[in-house]
């Protein structure tokens, strides 16, 4: 964005490589039809400043982690028909870390690591004696041990290891993973596509080599 934003040799071109980033993100988005309206003029600047000015203001970005926080409060895993656990677990992850990029924009309450094991362990409904163990193996460790009860990422891996009945082969982890806050499709994303195209854009504009 610096580069686009200075008055360089290559500003044309530093342009429309911002307007294929932002075209690239939001593909099969909410936002891919406005993104579409600049496609003669490939005016990235314009496109961005249209996005930021339309949407990436503090009440959608507080809706959008409101409808996360809901999600990890209320969703449920009730057994191998619902998916692999260890993709339920993952969509936790993906929720948080979209409550926390719109937290940066807004106010909303902080979420603790206990809270979040607590929302993982209730939404985990199955009644598979092995799954009935885990979670209470993990309760049991409140302070005590490897404290699974307050840090997420032990009580995310330790559950999604779970060898329940009907579980698929390979769809447990070893080693927590960073769940990209992705959301292109989902019906509240719009204001968070506006915050990671700016990761993916970053690593783009790094790669270009012309001197500024």
């Amino acid at each position: 964005m610096a580069r686009v934003s200075t008055n360089t040799a290559a500003v044309r071109s530093d342009n429309e490589t911002l307007f294929d980033a932002l075209c690239t993100s939001f593909a099969n988005s909410t936002l891919a039809s406005t993104a579409a309206q600049y496609n003669e003029s490939r005016d990235g600047v314009a496109l961005w400043d249209h996005i930021i000015a339309t949407y990436a203001h503090s009440s959608l970005h507080e809706k959008v982690g409101n409808d996360a926080k809901s999600w990890m409060e209320k969703t449920r895993w009730n057994g191998p028909q619902d998916g692999p656990l260890s993709t339920f677990v993952d969509k936790h992850a993906k929720q948080f870390n979209i409550h926390e990029r719109a937290s940066r924009n807004s106010r909303l309450d902080e979420i603790g690591e206990c809270q979040r094991v607590t929302w993982l362990l209730e939404g985990i409904t199955s009644q598979d004696p092995e799954v009935l163990v885990a979670k209470a193996h993990v309760k049991a460790q409140d302070g005590t041990g490897e404290d699974m009860r307050t840090r997420w990422e032990l009580a995310s891996v330790y559950m999604s290891q779970v060898k329940y009945a009907g579980k698929q082969k390979g769809s447990g982890r070893k080693n927590a993973r960073i769940v990209d806050a992705d959301v292109s499709g989902m019906s509240a994303g719009v204001v968070v596509e506006v915050d990671i195209v700016v990761k993916r854009l970053d690593w783009r504009m790094m790669r270009c080599t012309r001197p500024c």
